[in-house]
């Protein structure tokens, strides 16, 4: 077997670790340019800075990232002394669909003067204004860090993101009953982001209208040009604080609510279910009045990849947020920092049991909980590293407890009992 030393210890070299890449290998060392990486973790092993590379023996020096091979290999070459020949490029094949790659860069001229060329004669739908309680931080973290933050350059493309969007989060769709009919309805899509589900709604049904609703001026922005794309007229785009709970809307004047992985980055999430329950039309029982995602506490992502993974194989994902020790963290603090990078301000994770408390409260009379769908990593690291935590002391009990249960459906997705284990937890509710 070639022994190797993998050079990079970013997403390209998760993804090759979880998806068993690294396996036909025998890795001596991980080495990095990034001094905050050195002394942590990666696969279990001690990163080391790239001028104790020869202190190893190694066949070849394998680097993760191919948009800077060049200037990486002539660095390790001319800097490092490492052998020309041995330095090669570790071929990854990335978990996101390409689709989205086309899509046009947030910073090019598109973005501004050209973004209202592509729309034609589409008029752009006016941003109300209703953000009065000032900016605190989540709001002002969301506004800098927008999901997705990148302009379409047409109509088709916007629409196929949404399919890409469904292939990266496998079960989304089913879950989050995004096929059920809205025809004649009013929409609101609290948390609406750069307008993926704006646009399915819209695409998928004849509605009476639709509300976007962020605090993100920049995320609105996009919507907003995205529904110009579509040439989508019955849509009202809004603005809110994220300090103020209220939603500027009236009793009972919405039919549906979508709010799809914005709670748990919000300061008062119960409060916001509640003013969801104030402004649903009460007299539509046939079907849920409410779609909603927040991320899963009972899943693989919590009890074993922030649990295990992050903490004791791989700690370098945290290094930027300059964490040493990340073996003493507390992991709800690990988990904060694991999904929307390590400077999230919020990102609670909820039990099962704890949010359909928190919706009951709030007034709904049935809570549906349809599942936890994954993500692209959390398949690969449950088939990983699930076994092995079991037998490593160094995890708490209360994991192994969960992860003990854990069972798989024929395509190798987590289940714990009858429903999917995984990030994406998925309620519907009924008034």
């Amino acid at each position: 077997m070639e022994k190797v030393i993998i050079y990079g210890c970013g997403g390209n070299y998760r993804y090759a670790l979880l998806s068993g890449m690294i396996d036909s290998y025998d890795v001596v060392a991980y080495s990095d340019s990034n001094p905050k990486l050195w002394g942590l973790t990666a696969n279990d092993s001690e990163v080391i800075p790239p001028e104790k590379i020869n202190d190893y023996f190694y066949d070849a020096v394998y680097v993760t990232s191919e948009i800077h091979f060049e200037d990486i290999a002539d660095t390790l070459k001319n800097r490092y002394g490492v052998p020309a020949r041995k330095i090669k490029l570790l071929k990854i094949s990335p978990l996101e669909d390409i689709k989205y790659k086309k899509a046009v860069n947030k910073n090019s001229p598109f973005n501004h003067a050209g973004a209202e060329l592509s729309i034609g004669t589409n008029e752009l739908t006016k941003i109300e204004e209703r953000g009065s309680a000032g900016i605190n931080e989540i709001e002002s973290f969301w506004t800098d860090h927008t999901v997705h933050d990148d302009y379409f350059e047409s109509a088709n493309e916007s629409r196929e993101y949404c399919y890409t969007r469904f292939a990266m989060y496998p079960m989304l769709r089913e879950f989050a009953g995004m096929d059920l009919s809205h025809d004649g309805e009013i929409l609101l899509d609290y948390g609406c982001g750069p307008g993926n589900d704006l646009t399915w709604y819209s695409l998928q049904n004849h509605l009476k209208s639709i509300i976007g609703m962020d605090v993100s001026r920049t995320a609105l922005k996009i919507s907003q040009h995205r529904m110009a794309l579509h040439n989508i007229n019955n849509v009202r785009l809004i603005h809110k604080s994220e300090a103020d709970v209220h939603i500027p809307l009236d009793d009972e004047s919405v039919d549906f609510v979508n709010c799809q992985g914005v709670l748990m980055h919000t300061s008062s999430p119960g409060e916001i279910l509640k003013e969801f329950y104030r402004v649903l039309n009460k007299k539509r029982k046939d079907s849920p009045n409410a779609s909603i995602m927040v991320h899963n506490k009972d899943s693989i992502w919590y009890h074993l990849y922030a649990a295990y993974f992050l903490r004791f194989i791989n700690n370098t994902y945290l290094a930027d947020f300059e964490f040493q020790e990340t073996q003493t963290l507390d992991v709800d603090e690990v988990f904060k920092r694991s999904t929307d990078t390590v400077h999230c301000p919020k990102a609670a994770c909820f039990s099962i049991d704890e949010f359909s408390k928190m919706c009951s409260r709030a007034g709904f009379s049935k809570v549906d909980y349809r599942g936890g769908y994954p993500n692209s990593l959390e398949p690969g690291i449950a088939r990983r590293y699930l076994k092995i935590a079991l037998n490593d002391e160094r995890l708490e009990d209360e994991h192994k407890e969960f992860l003990k249960e854990v069972t798989y459906d024929e395509k190798g997705y987590p289940m714990w009992g009858k429903k999917y284990c995984c990030i994406g937890g998925t309620y519907q509710l009924w008034v």
